[in-house]
Parts: structure tokens; C-alpha cells; sequence
């Protein structure tokens, strides 16, 4: 494993940032400069501009940086898609399109932290087994940092022996940070998940059934909490998905695309996974969807949790107990949640 060290920092020549871009400059061009920060850096920064309305100003702001990092030993390179992919098709594209061996995936509104490469070369050293390696991250709101997402609290490995299979939605539901091994990855590379939303699961449930899914402890990248999705100006999406909202049919759509993806893994590889991902979407996930409702009018909570029933999700109390506060409270349902989220997210 090559180590460029001839600049003033070190660069790890087998990673990549990879970043399914789509509008949102200003984020891009912060995430830009928390990669000139690292204090190990990336090979390459590869941006795939998905038929973004602010490609120019994209555009530009890949162009500004790259003088920067390229005198840092880091290859910017911007990619502009000719036909609009949404969000699987782009994310595909972007791990397919780089050089080197390792993407670490990041949305246009996620960054990473200074020591995050420093952490994922030291994870792959020890664990080269592994080909999908999650992470610890912050979660941001506008500047400020309003806590860490932590599942486990040493460096680990998960797989279907050690684990029950609700853990690789939890490794791999969040995209940013998510380091993916491209070779093995193109070996499994298919467009039959696309607007789903969750491409990302299909090789997380390939790698949990496998060699495991790494986890890093540490923190690597900070998640922005406060962006609103932009998923629904692709063909494969804009039957379900409005740009700018999270809706009940958008998200059963995606939860539907995950309990597909399961049983099309365990099938294929003939290791049950599949209910321990309903669980995982009936209870812990659950919750936070519909703390997403407290901001929404009633009618739309209504509607989410028809969906969910007919995906088979509300076979327990805890979405029904959930669903109900928010009918009941409303905006003020709010307070539940943010009470009761630190129990959630240790469950």
C-alpha cells in the first residue's frame, strides 16, 4: 500500500473522495476546503455533476480548488453526466470512475474531518479483508456540531455471524463516509436498484453476507441535518419523490427498495437477512421517520403509516405508539423525539 509523503502532508494514493453531485455549490465548495484541511489527503476528488441547474457554478468551484490540491498531491476531477442518472445511477458512476482502489463516498452536503483519512488507512491496514467499511460521523445543523453517531464504541467488524442482519441498514443507511472497495464493487455493479434510493445497501448486504462490513469508531466525516433532499428530477424517481420533501410514498418506496434488496441477497447468497431488516425498519427506523412527521400536517402521517402497513412495518407497538404522538401532539410531538432519541440510538 503506497503512501505519498513528498508534500508537506501525506497522501493515501489509494483513496478517493467520491461525490454524487447535484446543485448545493455552496456545500461543495466547504467540502472542497475540509479536503485541502486533512491532514492526510485523498488521491483523487472525483465529482460527478449529475445534470445539476448550477453545473457552471459547479464547475467553477471544482475548477478554483484544484490548483490547491493538486499542489497538495490530490487530482481533482469533475465529471458531468450528459443525461440525468438520480441518485444510484450517479453514486454508481461515481464509484466506477475512480483510480483508486478505495472511494470513500460523501453527499454534496457531507465533509470530511481532518483526521478522517488518516483513520481509514489505518482501518484498511489492519482489516484488508473487508471490502465496505462504515464509520462513526458528526451530525451538523447550519455551523453547529450537534452530535456524534456512534453504533459501536472499538473498531469492529460485522457480518451474519456475529450480528443480526438490522446492523448492515445501520452501518449503511447514512451514504457519507461509507468507504467502498471498487474493484469488488464493480463486480457487483447493476442498475436493478436504481431509484431506489439505497444503492449503497445492495453492496453493504453483499459485503455483510461476505467478508463483513467494517466499522471505524472514530469519527471520519460531519452529516448536515438540516438539508432538504433533492431526489426526484430523474426518471427512475420522479413517479415517487418530489424534490425538497421526504413524502410517505417517497419513503415506502425507498424502505420497499431495502426489503427487495434483502431478499434478492438472500436469495442469491442463501443467508437470511431479510427479517432482521424488517425489524430494523418496524422499530429503530421507524422512529425516525416519524419524528420527520412532527413538522408535516396530520393527514400526512396518516398516509405514512398506510404505507407502511401495506409493506408489512407496522406489525409492532412501537410504530403505532409512534405514529399516534404525532397525531395526537403534533409540532409539539417534537419534544418526545428529542427526548427520547438518545435511547434509540444506543438500542
Amino acid at each position: 500500500m503506497k503512501q505519498n509523503t513528498c508534500m508537506s502532508r501525506p497522501v493515501w494514493s489509494e483513496l478517493a473522495i467520491g461525490v454524487p453531485v447535484y446543485s448545493r455549490p455552496n456545500d461543495l465548495r466547504k467540502l472542497l476546503a475540509a479536503v485541502a484541511s486533512s491532514e492526510m489527503l485523498p488521491a483523487e476528488v472525483v465529482l460527478c455533476d449529475d445534470m445539476s441547474p448550477e453545473r457552471a457554478e459547479l464547475r467553477a468551484i471544482a475548477e478554483e480548488w484544484t490548483p490547491a490540491l493538486a499542489q497538495l498531491g490530490c487530482e481533482v476531477r469533475f465529471i458531468e453526466n450528459d443525461r440525468n442518472l438520480g441518485y444510484d445511477g450517479n453514486l454508481r458512476k461515481v464509484i466506477a470512475s475512480a483510480r483508486a482502489p478505495w472511494v470513500c463516498l460523501l453527499g454534496n452536503d457531507d465533509f470530511l474531518l481532518p483526521a478522517g483519512v488518516a483513520a481509514m488507512q489505518s482501518f484498511v491496514l489492519r482489516r484488508p479483508e473487508v471490502k465496505v467499511v462504515s464509520r462513526a460521523h458528526v451530525r451538523v445543523q447550519g455551523e453547529k456540531e450537534v452530535g456524534v453517531s456512534r453504533l459501536w464504541s472499538d473498531d469492529a467488524v460485522f457480518d451474519s455471524e456475529n450480528s443480526q442482519s438490522g446492523m448492515l441498514f445501520r452501518l449503511a443507511g447514512f451514504v457519507g463516509g461509507l468507504m467502498i472497495n471498487r474493484p469488488w464493487a464493480d463486480g457487483l455493479s447493476t442498475d436493478r436498484y436504481d431509484g431506489t434510493l439505497y444503492y449503497q445497501i445492495h453492496l453493504a448486504a453483499h459485503a455483510y453476507v461476505g467478508s463483513g462490513i467494517g466499522y471505524i469508531s472514530t469519527p471520519t466525516v460531519g452529516g448536515r441535518t438540516d438539508g432538504l433532499p433533492l431526489f426526484g428530477s430523474a426518471g427512475s424517481e420522479q413517479a415517487v419523490h418530489i424534490p425538497g420533501s421526504y413524502t410517505p410514498k417517497g419513503r415506502a418506496a425507498m424502505w420497499r427498495g431495502v426489503l427487495r434488496i434483502g431478499a434478492d441477497v438472500e436469495n442469491e447468497k442463501g443467508v437470511t437477512i431479510l427479517p432482521g431488516l424488517r425489524r430494523e425498519l418496524t422499530v429503530k427506523q421507524s422512529f425516525h421517520v416519524f419524528e420527520m412527521m412532527t413538522v408535516q400536517k396530520r393527514g400526512r402521517t396518516l398516509e405514512l403509516t398506510g404505507e407502511l402497513r401495506k409493506l408489512g412495518l407496522m406489525g409492532h407497538p412501537m410504530p403505532w405508539i409512534l405514529a399516534m404522538t404525532v397525531l395526537v401532539f403534533g409540532r409539539w410531538g417534537g419534544v418526545f423525539f428529542r427526548s427520547a432519541r438518545s435511547v434509540f440510538q444506543h438500542r
